[in-house]
């Protein structure tokens, strides 16, 4: 079974962002845009493990749509 790094590098198109990777077998991911939404979206979407480095309201936008998704 592929390790989560594998699965973000096959589903993170060069178009949405850049994987950037590092020697403790995580990566990087940089991505850019003018709406956050899109973006939390996305990362909830590859289904593996993350950390926000920065924005901070990037995190407020993964909150808010996890708050969306519990009152579905």
């Amino acid at each position: 079974m592929a390790d989560e790094d594998d699965v973000a590098r096959v589903r993170v198109p060069t178009a949405i962002g850049l994987l950037d990777p590092h020697d403790d077998g995580r990566s990087l991911l940089r991505v850019g845009g003018d709406d956050l939404h899109p973006i939390a979206t996305f990362l909830v979407g590859l289904t593996c493990e993350f950390e926000v480095l920065d924005p901070p309201e990037l995190v407020e936008a993964l909150h808010a749509l996890g708050r969306w998704l519990t009152t579905r």
